[in-house]
């Protein structure tokens, strides 16, 4: 007898369907090698940057320009201008107005040498007084007339005179000497000729008790009125730049001499 064919059995060639769990597992597989491939991707890019990146190699010391009162910075350099909400690093930067540059050369502490009118010498010792000896230099072709920042005042400008301010907010008085003829390293006025440079000391006092050198830092400001320019030159005085003025130990006149104009010399 011939074998009977029938139809196939439906359950032998019926396609298994994945249930939702077995789809969920799949996606995130493909999903977990996307993923991996784009980390190890961004690896390889932030290898190839490293690999590439050049070496930064930085100048040498740069010695301040300025003599004596100068510093050195690494990498050396010197700003030009400060923007009007800058300060710039005393350290560092030499500043212009109206073609006049002005930087800071020394700051210290001491006492303060004066001649009276009677051309002896007074030594001023009651307390730590501030010196801040700046540098000007004259670039232009014409001559340029400069009275100088101590004692004087320059309306006309955002800023009438020389303003000294620590970290902390606390101002300094410009120093006074009753009876002082000169005083040591200040300079009352000038008339600086094309490319002279000349430098001129001003002088500081704190308030009773308060020892200028607990501050962090100074904020120097020059109105550019005392050559007749407008704007101000501002500085930021670091506490490293602060040095101890020798000591005078009472009157005596060495090391300070009195030229015949009654202006003081270096």
């Amino acid at each position: 007898m011939a074998p009977v064919i029938g139809p196939a059995n439906k359950s032998s060639t019926r396609r298994s369907i994945p249930s939702r769990a077995e789809r969920r597992q799949a996606q995130l597989m493909i999903y977990g090698g996307f993923g991996l491939l784009a980390v190890l991707l961004i690896l390889g890019i932030c290898g190839l940057l490293l690999i590439m990146k050049p070496e930064l190699v930085l100048p040498e010391t740069a010695e301040r320009p300025g003599g004596s009162g100068g510093s050195t910075v690494p990498g050396g350099g010197f700003s030009t201008a400060a923007p009007a909400d800058r300060w710039a690093d005393a350290t560092v930067a030499e500043l212009e107005h109206n073609g006049v540059k002005v930087r800071v050369d020394y700051v210290d502490v001491g006492d303060v040498a004066t001649r009276n009118n009677a051309n002896a010498v007074e030594v001023f010792t009651d307390r730590d007084y501030l010196h801040v000896t700046l540098s000007l230099e004259n670039t232009n072709a014409a001559p340029v007339a400069y009275r100088s920042w101590q004692g004087n005042t320059f309306p006309g400008g955002s800023l009438a005179q020389v303003k000294l301010t620590d970290n902390s907010g606390a101002e300094y008085a410009q120093a006074t000497f009753p009876g002082a003829r000169s005083v040591k390293g200040h300079l009352a006025d000038a008339q600086l000729d094309p490319k002279e440079k000349v430098t001129d000391t001003l002088i500081f006092q704190p308030r009773a008790g308060q020892d200028p050198r607990a501050a962090t830092f100074y904020l120097l400001e020059l109105p550019a009125g005392a050559h007749g320019a407008e704007g101000e030159y501002r500085f930021r005085i670091p506490r490293n730049m602060l040095e101890e003025a020798p000591s005078l130990g009472g009157p005596g006149s060495e090391g300070f001499t009195l030229p015949p104009d009654g202006m003081s010399s270096e």
